[in-house]
């Protein structure tokens, strides 16, 4: 487990440290719809996961939902992008 420490966000405040990710957007899927929903003025934990392979990263922070964009292409998977303006630091933790 590593991590930097780093200063508490204001809201509204523009900033470099934000965390952007994008997911197949599944209607269907309660963390999905809430990130999709959400105003931006509460905070929340995050927990990001990443695999390639049999390797798996996580990555674990508190932040604010920036904005979260839907894109639907023309025969396509309907896609969601999303942006946390983060709290704190990004703490990653690699799975052996």
């Amino acid at each position: 487990v590593y991590g930097a420490d780093f200063q508490s966000k204001l809201v509204g405040q523009a900033s470099a440290d934000s965390f952007t990710f994008n997911v197949t957007y599944n209607n269907d899927n309660a963390i999905h719809t809430a990130i999709r929903d959400d105003d931006g003025k509460t905070e929340h934990s995050f927990i990001v996961k990443f695999e390639n392979g049999a390797e798996v990263t996580y990555a674990v922070f508190d932040g604010y939902v920036e904005s979260s964009d839907l894109t639907v292409p023309f025969e396509d998977r309907i896609q969601m992008d999303a942006s946390v303006a983060r709290t704190g630091g990004v703490t990653w933790v690699d799975k052996a």
